[in-house]
């Protein structure tokens, strides 16, 4: 008996009926949100503020009740892409408050089965809640029930939230908020405001590179005003230019719209981003002289693990993609994504890895 208990066989029979602790929900969910507010807080360089004189008037009326103790609600709409939830952010960063993802409500609930009213309850002890896409939820679900209980409850306490919506809300829904609440609608980008940010992010990245004032125009217009698929084009496109050692001295319009014809697929450009067949990924790849294959695959192997990190580093602080669309063109895991760059930000506080990396990355 004795030596069958020091046995691999015992410790393994051990290990397979071991009783896990169940994490308490509360705790869970505070976990959660606490993680989720981490991610939508995070800048990567790439995220600069540029104001724009048409939300103007809509950040002021915001920044009076965040910042002056009013218990006043707001519904923010705007296209997909417009910048509102980077707008919100840049304005709450010294501000307490809880943001919910409402793409990701469903499974918070499904945590707190039999205990809605204490997941009800949490929100209300919040001072100020973000609420974004509201678009995303359905009226006839569970979810919007309890979605709707929460609101109601924070307004009994007079305790101010914001939601933010990417389609205006058909009439029934409508209902969801009553007279008090005021209705913002947030404008997307003018041609001169994203010729504005093309030229901020060309000076403070990539002043190396020179496009004549026509080519910039143009690329205003190509680029269109969802700032989303602006941003990653832009960088994709200044990103190619570098690394692939444009010829030119000077980038004229004509030389600017073959290359972006080249670099965008008919594909590509009606989609926001290609997930199944990236242009990105497969130009990486190809510069790196590796393996779409492995990069996608479940494989655990140190090299292809490492590999892999490269990518997710170069693909969201380099080309700035978000951590859902990479696990979605990785087919991954958000939160094994979300990890994986985490972990090679604190390797890379080592200055000697550091350098290493900064090294690897640089196609």
């Amino acid at each position: 008996m004795k030596y069958f208990l020091k046995t691999k066989t015992n410790r393994e029979f051990e290990l397979l009926f071991k009783v896990r602790k169940v994490k308490d929900p509360g705790e869970q969910l505070k976990e959660e949100l606490r993680k989720e507010l981490r991610e939508f807080l995070y800048l990567s360089k790439f995220e600069i503020y540029i104001e724009n004189p048409e939300t103007k008037p809509i950040l002021e009326r915001l920044r009076e009740v965040v910042f002056k103790a009013e218990d006043k609600s707001f519904l923010l709409i705007g296209n997909e892409g417009s910048g509102k939830s980077f707008a919100i952010k840049q304005l709450l960063r010294e501000r307490d408050f809880l943001y919910l993802d409402l793409r990701y409500f469903r499974k918070k609930v499904l945590i707190y089965q039999g205990k809605e009213r204490e997941f009800v309850n949490y929100f209300s002890t919040q001072p100020l809640v973000v609420f974004d896409n509201l678009e995303s939820i359905s009226k006839k679900t569970t979810s919007f029930k309890l979605l709707n209980s929460i609101k109601e409850l924070r307004e009994e306490l007079s305790k101010p939230n914001i939601f933010i919506s990417s389609a205006e809300l058909d009439t029934p829904e409508e209902s969801f908020f009553d007279s008090d609440w005021e209705k913002l609608y947030w404008s997307s980008p003018s041609q001169p405001f994203a010729l504005e940010l093309i030229k901020s992010l060309l000076t403070r990245f990539y002043s190396s590179l020179r496009l004549t004032e026509s080519a910039i125009v143009l690329l205003s217009f190509l680029l269109g005003n969802n700032l989303k698929v602006l941003i990653n084009r832009l960088l994709k496109l200044f990103l190619f230019l570098e690394s692939f050692e444009y010829t030119s001295s000077i980038i004229d319009s004509k030389e600017l719209k073959e290359l972006f014809d080249e670099l965008f697929p008919l594909k590509e450009k009606k989609e926001l981003i290609s997930y199944e067949d990236n242009s990105q990924l497969k130009a990486i790849c190809r510069k790196k002289n590796f393996s779409i294959e492995e990069i996608r695959s479940s494989s655990r192997k140190k090299r292809i693990v490492f590999e892999r990190d490269q990518i997710i580093y170069i693909m969201k602080e380099k080309l700035n993609f978000s951590v859902l669309d990479i696990s979605r063109i990785l087919l991954k895991s958000k939160s094994g994504v979300f990890y994986s760059f985490k972990k090679i930000l604190r390797k890379r506080e080592d200055e000697t890895f550091r350098d290493y990396f900064d090294y690897l990355t640089k196609i």
